[in-house]
């Protein structure tokens, strides 16, 4: 299945868990897209470069990247959506994981 999120277009379902890798830096809306994640019924796995870990503007559009969230952000978006996190790690230098569960 394709979507482009950009676009607004995202499956009409519910999961049972979603993975998000290397697509949410791109994100205009993230809101909107927060929204859609919380039709998780159970989990949300993601990764993100976040601005703790790399705060430069000028190497972030340079990768054409659209959103600038910090860890705290992203956490509270998904706590207000009924998600906890149960685990969080540093991938490499500017890139953390993050694994939110519902209750």
């Amino acid at each position: 299945m394709v979507c482009d999120l950009n676009n607004y277009e995202f499956p009409d379902k519910e999961f049972d868990l979603i993975f998000c890798s290397g697509s949410i830096e791109y994100l205009n809306d993230t809101d909107w897209f927060f929204e859609k994640l919380s039709l998780a019924k159970k989990q949300v796995i993601m990764s993100y470069c976040t601005m703790e870990r790399l705060p430069m503007l000028s190497i972030r559009r340079g990768n054409s990247w659209e959103s600038n969230l910090t860890s705290f952000e992203i956490m509270g978006m998904m706590r207000n959506k009924g998600f906890d996190l149960r685990h969080t790690e540093a991938f490499n230098e500017s890139t953390v994981i993050f694994d939110f569960r519902r209750g």
